[in-house]
């Protein structure tokens, strides 16, 4: 049961990673923007700029989140190791 416990922890950190190589994503889309601030001007319309910032600020908080949950996680594995015999 513990070994269960410990995969679904486990699987829990691998989506960690993936949310955090989604930020990667996402903050290099914003430094794009940003370097393209004539393009913006030209092209984008403040809603699609606002809409894009929106989305980053969520990203963030979720990866807030996971990383508490994260921690939690990792102390949770440690203390499933050390009650190993």
């Amino acid at each position: 049961m513990e070994q269960g416990k410990k995969g679904a922890i486990e699987g829990d950190l691998v989506k960690k990673e993936e949310l955090i190589n989604l930020k990667r994503k996402y903050s290099l889309l914003i430094k794009k923007l940003i370097e393209e601030r004539d393009f913006w001007k030209e092209r984008a319309t403040e809603r699609s700029i606002r809409n894009i910032f929106y989305y980053l600020k969520t990203v963030q908080e979720r990866l807030k989140e996971l990383s508490s949950e994260n921690t939690r996680l990792k102390k949770e594995i440690e203390r499933l190791q050390r009650s190993r015999p």
